[in-house]
């Protein structure tokens, strides 16, 4: 009777929990800090709000607004709270897939005040950084 109770307990209890706690490799550290940042991100922008954002600040840049738009969607399907290079030191964050380092870098750079995780920041901080020939930090450009 013993046995059959660990059986179920482990069975039922446990395993449910491992899943939980080990979703496809990810770690449960990295699954939480992908939770903690849904606040500064800009919760619940549609795909056209995000692409209004980006041809509004793609057109103050003289930027041509359906490449900036192809950029995001490469680099995270137009999705504002998509963590990026888990597997790796610095990962990256948002809708043109910042690392945290980087973004501060490029925002001292054009002496730019924003937040790493805000898709509105992303989006203007990442026209300016194109503007002036920083093309070559994403992944995505050509």
């Amino acid at each position: 009777m013993k046995l059959l109770l660990l059986t179920l307990f482990f069975t039922f209890l446990l395993v449910p929990l491992a899943l939980i706690f080990f979703n496809e490799g990810n770690s449960f550290e990295y699954r939480a800090q992908a939770e903690e940042s849904s606040a500064p991100s800009m919760v619940g922008l549609t795909e056209r709000t995000v692409e209004s954002l980006i041809k509004k600040y793609a057109l103050e840049q003289g930027l041509d607004p359906e490449t900036m738009i192809r950029l995001a969607f490469c680099e995270s399907s137009l999705k504002t709270q998509i963590w990026g290079d888990s597997d790796r030191e610095h990962p990256a964050y948002g809708i043109y897939q910042y690392q945290e380092r980087t973004f501060y870098w490029l925002a001292g750079k054009f002496d730019f005040k924003g937040d790493w995780k805000n898709t509105e920041d992303q989006i203007a901080l990442t026209m300016i950084a194109f503007k002036n020939g920083y093309q070559n930090l994403w992944s995505c450009y050509e």
